[in-house]
């Protein structure tokens, strides 16, 4: 088999990533798009360890679970899409159940807790902007390609980010800003429906539109960030122009939380709650806290009145910022860190209960081996990656017993999943 091959083959199940995985000639398939249990046509479009991946041509034998995808740009967003709502919460308790059962813990008993919101919930989204008729248009990258697929919204934003995207690529366009210049836009939202912007261009010598004019009934701040064309899509190397409010603020449960453009901050903030209220159950007053990853410390501070004391560490700069602040807003004995997990490590001891929320890649393994070297008593290890998660998991297993195992949707139609787990020293 080799590149642009197209190949037939049946679907048996889902990979990890959200991939349909079968198998052609003997050799394993991936495809997104596909679901378990259908033919699929697909052109292969590269290979890996052995792996071939394709790019989905059709549906020869579709799955009674199949729905019509709502977007033509499902793929570059919400691969599940096409998956009836009951099969992805299926699908993702029995990949979470096979990923941990691999590493030696078996969990028949595993939930899955979900609002029901399937769309409209992120409160963040990053566009490209790319060139369209000698204007510019928002866009994604199609998956596989090089290609960008124009558009107008996405169904996974909130109602607020897309009319703000069709207001400024409009804005844009009415302006004249050349499409060579334009390289990104970042927005962001909180529950109220209040926006933030983030345009990010790479001509530093562009003339800017009046970007006063923007700021409006939803549209709060507007931020112009210079990023070098050969850098990753919104990489900020200097600002350029600012407009409006630098923060906007989100409720989390009982207290309000800053978010700028450039600061971390929950993808799903309704589900985000669900799971903080399911954490709270697992502190209490005589715990004196440390919280690594904390962001803005959406976690660690929502936590403040069950627990003694509070330790929040981040490395980010715009979020420990907005983390101090709020810190010496809340007072009481609380006190924040800024610093990687790897360098603030000597503050794990034997007396702090640790709650970790690490970013895709995971903890790094010298703060796994001072977890095992002196034993927290009690760990809350938040995830939005349970593939880095089990791997850490199968380190502490040996000294940790889990006293509670569950899955939180924070990202529906896509095979994305967060999941919680609670360890406990083993006596």
């Amino acid at each position: 088999m080799q590149k642009g091959d197209p190949i037939v083959f049946s679907v048996d199940s889902f990979g990890f990533d959200g991939a349909g995985v079968g198998r052609a000639h003997g050799k394993i398939m991936r495809v997104f798009g596909g679901l378990p249990g259908e033919v699929v046509e697909a052109e292969i479009v590269g290979r890996k360890k052995g792996e071939y991946t394709g790019k989905l041509l059709g549906i020869n034998q579709p799955s009674p679970h199949r729905q019509e995808p709502r977007e033509d740009h499902y793929l570059s967003c919400s691969a599940w899409q096409v998956l009836s709502y009951d099969q992805e919460l299926f699908w993702k308790k029995k990949l979470a159940q096979e990923l941990f059962a691999g590493i030696g813990i078996e969990l028949p008993n595993l939930e899955i807790t979900t609002d029901g919101v399937m769309e409209g919930y992120r409160n963040k989204m990053e566009f490209t902007l790319a060139p369209k008729d000698s204007n510019i248009s928002g866009a994604f990258h199609e998956r596989h390609t090089h290609k960008l697929l124009t558009l107008s919204g996405c169904m996974l934003a909130q109602k607020e980010i897309n009319n703000a995207l069709v207001r400024i690529v409009d804005f844009l366009n009415a302006h004249g800003m050349p499409p060579a210049a334009a390289k990104s836009l970042i927005l962001r939202a909180n529950r109220a429906g209040e926006i933030l912007a983030g345009l990010f261009v790479q001509d530093r010598a562009v003339v800017l539109p009046p970007i006063q004019e923007l700021l409006g009934t939803h549209i709060k701040g507007v931020s112009v960030f210079y990023s070098p064309p050969e850098a990753p899509a919104s990489r900020p190397e200097g600002l350029l122009a600012e407009a409006g409010e630098e923060k906007i603020y989100e409720q989390i449960l009982d207290k309000a939380f800053p978010m700028t453009i450039l600061s971390y901050f929950q993808i799903n903030p309704p589900v985000f709650e669900l799971a903080l209220s399911r954490m709270r159950e697992f502190v209490g007053k005589g715990d004196n806290v440390l919280d690594f990853f904390s962001g803005v410390g959406a976690i660690g501070l929502s936590l403040r009145d069950k627990v003694k004391t509070l330790t929040a560490v981040e490395l980010d700069d715009a979020s420990f910022a907005l983390l101090d602040e709020g810190a010496r807003a809340t007072g009481g004995n609380i006190h924040a860190v800024h610093a990687s997990d790897r360098k603030a490590r000597e503050l794990i001891d034997g007396e702090h209960v640790l709650i970790m929320d690490p970013p895709r890649a995971g903890v790094h393994p010298k703060v796994i081996g001072r977890i095992l070297e002196v034993l927290p008593p009690k760990i809350l290890y938040l995830s939005c990656n349970p593939v880095t998660q089990a791997h850490d998991l199968a380190i502490l297993k040996d000294a940790y017993q889990i006293t509670h195992a569950e899955l939180f949707n924070f990202f529906p139609r896509t095979p994305h999943i967060e999941s919680l787990f609670v360890l406990e020293k083993l006596l």
